[in-house]
């Protein structure tokens, strides 16, 4: 959380060593030293560099010239060459502190953290008033993790310089660290709440970081943003309660943009990491995730994750030598277990794996026994102090993945305050990551029960009944909070997505475009509005959108999109390229084998179709297209019992769909079942009166169960729409000449035709 501090680096000059050495060489040494100094005040750090170059070759063993020789090369950047002469003078005298203090800080700026702190804590023993070294060495401790001990060290300067910004900022940092809170208060308002720095409303939104207050974390790194926007850990900060308020898109963008800055951020790599893992960019998150252990190798939730990398990509001999390290480290850290013992089975390590249920068993009974049973009425203050450490506990376990731990905290903590609105949000958000969205909805819809106005809560409860694939009641969520906050985009978008889902892309439509409007750059918006623009056929639209954001990406979502545009614009074979290019990216992302089935059924490739639909129903069981068009595939070869599973899916998804209907009707037609076809084609007709092929099947059933007269006005209704379709086609090709007639024709004798693309001609009809 820290950002670097401006260290005013001091010049250490020390007497002279009492040396015998020729008169002549020492006098030419004296004049020029001086003339160093002299030049080092001016700026000329060249000037000053070579003047005392030249008085250590007339007395090499000076330690005042060596000194301020490596304060030259630390200020030109040059902190090998600093470091070494700063070592040359202690070599002469180990007691120039200065000097120390000096070599402490190179090795602070070419983050040699340890080195740093070793020089650093030699001056704070011999000087404990040198505030400099102590901060320094605080800082140091920050650096490595060692939070208790740089405490130690800032408070000593705080205590001793309360108008030291520097230190008052570095030990906020450092309590909050710890999640020391209440600690941490006190700097907050009355050093930093006054002030309107970066670094003020760093520290602040870190504040409210720590205490659940994502909204106004948020604010204050906005605002920290617009005063320094390379800030080190303002981005990462701010990824961190985008994502424990439920925007992770934003949250990894943050991440992404700390990364450029400051690729050293331990909390960046990590969540980054444990993003693209979870979004099956595995690649990508192995490279962050072993950044993040080289910064810090026996990190738990860095080893962990890892593991859980390895896990997915099936190296599980990979995944349990990291997971033996974790229960070594952490004997107490129960999902680390879990995993473990499921690894060791598959591996048939059978005895390995009983050991590891035992350590389970016995973790869960130790863990209830720690439950209470009541509350002491003889000690308020101290069941009030461990009801804090309870919540504290769940959120510190909860930044660490330890989901189990926090989950069993956040329960605990319920015993003793079961109205308490912030456990009950919190536990909702563990539950919600383990993917009990039930339950989560539960604490969601108790914590809003006790506050209604908990917008924050609401949204949350939104994105689990989506997530449990509940749209209906994620719409009825999301649209209060919309209405609360017409700003609130993360909101909209979630509604946008709603009515996409329940196929209302108008809807969509409208939610979704003030989000694109406010927010050009969120991804997931654009791409949601243009499937909606698609949906509608708004193929303008929808082609204006993509020529802004998608067509010069080379993301999954930019491929999707393309492809699927190239689709609904009869342009099957560029659709397939696009999709297929995004299938490469992530095979596992929602709807594109799917799509690309669509695409291969469009050019005949049936038996392509069939093999895409079929790997869209692994990962995605309930996509609607999948279900229809592998149920229509199986139908016409005559597997009619898995056809009949698929279509009646797809209509359990969409009660009212023609497509699906139409296809369920030719099913029951084939089986014989014509009483219920012509029931179906019925529904179907009334829904869709100008869907002409309903109204042939129904005329021939209708006829086979010697309803004439039915037959007969379906028989007139296809004459109609015949009619109808002829003259349409009638009228087009009348348009068409006579715009062809009414434009000039080119000058040129050549003319280049463009090539057929979104961003190049008009979309066919």
């Amino acid at each position: 959380m820290l950002a670097s501090l401006v260290l005013i680096l001091a010049i250490a000059v020390a007497p002279a060593q009492a040396q015998v050495q020729d008169s002549a060489a020492v006098g030419q040494s004296e004049a020029d030293f001086a003339r160093g100094v002299a030049l080092q005040q001016q700026g000329d750090l060249q000037g000053a560099r070579a003047a005392y170059e030249a008085a250590l070759r007339s007395v090499p063993n000076r330690a005042d010239a060596l000194s301020n020789l490596g304060v030259i090369f630390a200020r030109l950047g040059q902190y090998g060459e600093a470091i070494k002469y700063y070592k040359e003078a202690l070599a002469v005298d180990e007691k120039q502190y200065e000097t120390r203090v000096n070599l402490g800080i190179a090795f602070y700026k070419t983050e040699e953290f340890e080195l740093a702190q070793r020089e650093l804590s030699q001056v704070a023993v011999a000087q404990p008033d040198n505030y400099q070294a102590r901060l320094l060495l605080g800082v140091c401790d920050y650096q490595l993790n060692k939070l208790k001990e740089a405490v130690v060290e800032l408070k000593a300067v705080h205590d001793a310089q309360p108008d030291n910004i520097a230190a008052a900022y570095a030990l906020g940092n450092a309590y909050l660290g710890l999640n020391e809170t209440e600690k941490a208060e006190p700097l907050v308002r009355n050093v930093f709440r006054q002030l309107n720095s970066a670094e003020a409303h760093l520290i602040v939104g870190s504040f409210y970081l720590a205490v659940k207050d994502f909204p106004k974390a948020i604010e204050e790194f906005n605002q920290a943003k617009e005063l320094n926007s390379r800030l080190p850990t303002l981005h990462s900060q701010l990824g961190e309660a985008n994502l424990f308020s439920g925007n992770r898109e934003q949250a990894a963008k943050e991440f992404a943009a700390e990364l450029e800055i400051n690729p050293r951020d331990f909390n960046a790599n990590v969540r980054l990491g444990w993003i693209y893992r979870e979004d099956g960019r595995l690649d990508e998150a192995a490279t962050l995730l072993k950044k993040a252990l080289d910064l810090r190798p026996n990190d738990i939730a860095s080893l962990y994750q890892m593991a859980q990398l390895a896990t997915t990509k099936g190296e599980n001999a990979e995944a349990v030598s990291l997971l033996e390290r974790v229960t070594a480290r952490s004997p107490e850290f129960t999902p680390a277990h879990v995993l473990l013992a499921r690894l060791y089975y598959k591996l048939s390590r059978a005895a390995d794996g009983q050991r590891e249920r035992d350590i389970i068993q016995k973790l869960q009974e130790e863990e209830q026994k720690k439950q209470p049973n009541g509350t002491p009425q003889s000690a308020p203050a101290k069941v009030s102090a461990s009801e804090v450490d309870l919540q504290q506990k769940g959120d510190e376990l909860q930044r660490q993945n330890d989901l189990q731990g926090a989950l069993e905290a956040y329960q605990a903590q319920l015993l003793r305050t079961p109205r308490r609105v912030e456990t009950l949000s919190s536990l909702g958000v563990v539950l919600a990551r383990l993917g009990q969205y039930s339950d989560a909805i539960t604490r969601y819809q108790e914590a809003l029960a006790i506050d209604a106005k908990q917008d924050s809560i609401r949204t949350n409860l939104g994105i689990a009944y989506y997530k449990s694939g509940a749209f209906e009641s994620a719409r009825r969520e999301l649209a209060q909070v919309a209405a609360n906050q017409p700003t609130n985009y993360w909101a909209r978008l979630m509604l946008g997505l709603c009515f996409f889902q329940m196929d209302r892309p108008s809807d969509a439509v409208s939610a979704l475009e003030p989000v694109v409007e406010a927010q050009p750059d969120n991804a997931t918006a654009a791409y949601t509005l243009g499937m909606a623009y698609i949906s509608l056929r708004q193929l303008d639209k929808a082609e204006q959108l993509i020529n802004k954001v998608f067509r010069q990406q080379n993301t999954v979502e930019a491929h999707l999109v393309l492809g699927s545009f190239y689709l609904a614009n009869g342009e099957s074979p560029k659709a397939i390229e696009e999709l297929k290019a995004a299938s490469q990216i992530n095979p596992r992302l929602p709807t594109v084998h799917s799509q690309l089935g669509n695409a291969y059924l469009a050019t005949g490739a049936r038996e392509q179709a069939a093999k895409e639909f079929s790997a869209e129903l692994e990962t995605n069981s309930l996509d609607f297209d999948a279900n229809v068009g592998l149920g229509m595939i199986y139908r016409e070869d005559g597997k009619l019992e898995e056809a009949a599973g698929l279509l009646k899916n797809a209509l359990a998804a969409r009660p009212d769909e023609v497509s699906a209907l139409y296809q369920l009707a030719l099913f029951q037609s084939s089986k014989g079942a014509t009483a219920e076809a012509v029931r179906l084609l019925e529904q179907i007709v009334r829904k869709a009166p100008d869907f002409s092929n309903a109204h042939v099947q129904l005329a021939r059933l209708y006829y086979k169960l010697n309803r004439t007269a039915e037959a007969e006005h379906e028989s007139a209704e296809i004459k109609r729409l015949d009619e109808e379709k002829q003259k349409a086609a009638r009228q087009l090709a009348e348009a068409q000449q006579k715009q062809r007639a009414e434009t000039p024709k080119p000058q040129s004798t050549s003319v280049t035709q463009p090539d057929r693309r979104p961003g190049g001609s008009t979309p066919k009809p």
